[in-house]
């Protein structure tokens, strides 16, 4: 289904199940101000084609969890005949690396999203993932054959790229919001922007006992499940579910997110911009240049620390993405930016998601559930 076929109903139906994924068809209906059974119709359509899902993300910083981390690895051009092989052999990484939670690969360049404990844990993840993408014979040390993405920048070939955003010391302002993209690409009239928080996400070490690690592993794994499957696939009962579900969003502790196919949305290309500053620089600093990058670029995914960010963003073409990358650059040129950033560009058609924020694996990982 390609953007460009969308009534204006479906566009504000969509725009809005991205920017408030937790309202129901009715309360969705009554803030949009179109029927509901209208906004029911189209919210299957657009899930029944496979436009969007529903997710359920777990604050993992409340769960003793320090780390989030951004990896980019260049891989081996595939042969014709190794293709099938290879996007088996990248299918294998979801279930061996349950700290990575996001992961996609084109041809050329694999990225991938992580939460760890700390720096060891992150750093291992990365070591870990070189040596099993060589073992697959995906990517290999030594020269780069040929002028790669990130050949061009500098990158060491075979060797993963990570940046590491400890929690209590770093800002997350977009994590996988589509609504902003939408606003760009449906050129959504809406006065109410996101508001970009300014404060760092900071570290508390929340227990969970049996009973609700399970309800929080139930919901992260089935987040369009009624409370009665959920309860029905951890053994617990029904009110149980509901009651700490319920505990769960009003503190905070699990969110809702509306996860966006970029193919089925007929978008072109997916960028992942990485940008490092020096010792004089900081986020304080570099706030107004922020907030103009918002404003001017459909930004799905922030994160920064004072000395470097990641900005994940789409675009409908190859000369749009440079615009924006482009506005992002001018935007840092004066705020103490270090060299060049290095960015990858991923043909979204020739994208393989391996991973779509997908937490079960390691919320499910966490020591006091049993299987």
């Amino acid at each position: 289904m390609h953007k460009k076929g969308f009534s204006e109903n479906v566009r504000s139906t969509f725009y809005g199940i991205c920017k408030y994924p937790g309202l129901n068809d009715r309360e969705l209906s009554e803030r949009l101000k179109i029927k509901q059974t209208t906004i029911t119709a189209i919210r299957k359509r657009l899930r029944r084609s496979g436009t969007y899902r529903i997710v359920k993300v777990p604050a993992m910083h409340k769960l003793d969890y320090g780390m989030l981390s951004i990896g980019v690895v260049e891989l081996l051009p595939p042969r014709e005949k190794g293709k099938g092989e290879a996007r088996r052999n990248l299918g294998r990484l979801a279930t061996i690396f349950p700290d990575i939670i996001h992961l996609v690969a084109d041809p050329l360049t694999l990225t991938y999203v992580a939460v760890s404990k700390g720096y060891p844990e992150a750093r291992a993840t990365a070591l870990k993932l070189e040596a099993e993408l060589r073992r697959q014979g995906l990517t290999s040390l030594g020269p780069a054959p040929g002028a790669g993405t990130m050949a061009a920048t500098g990158s060491d070939w075979g060797r993963v790229e990570v940046h590491y955003f400890p929690f209590d010391r770093s800002y997350i302002f977009n994590f996988f919001d589509f609504d902003t993209v939408l606003r760009a690409i449906f050129e959504v009239k809406d006065k109410s922007r996101r508001r970009i928080e300014f404060e760092p996400m900071g570290l508390t070490a929340t227990h969970l006992l049996k009973n609700k690690q399970k309800v929080l592993w139930g919901l992260v794994d089935n987040p369009e499940s009624f409370d009665n499957i959920v309860a029905r696939k951890v053994g617990l009962t029904r009110q149980t579910v509901a009651k700490q579900r319920e505990v769960f969003e009003r503190s905070g502790l699990v969110t809702t997110k509306t996860m966006v196919s970029p193919r089925n949305m007929g978008l072109s290309m997916a960028v992942c911009v990485r940008v490092r500053f020096d010792v004089d620089a900081s986020v304080a600093k570099r706030r107004a240049a922020i907030e103009a990058i918002h404003s001017e670029v459909p930004v799905m995914f922030h994160s920064a620390s004072d000395n470097e960010e990641a900005i994940m963003f789409l675009s409908d073409d190859f000369e749009e993405a440079q615009k924006d990358l482009e506005c992002i650059v001018s935007r840092y040129m004066d705020h103490h930016m270090v060299g060049t950033p290095r960015v990858n560009f991923q043909a979204v058609q020739k994208t393989e998601t391996v991973k779509d924020l997908d937490f079960g694996a390691l919320v499910r990982e966490m020591e006091t559930i049993n299987d």
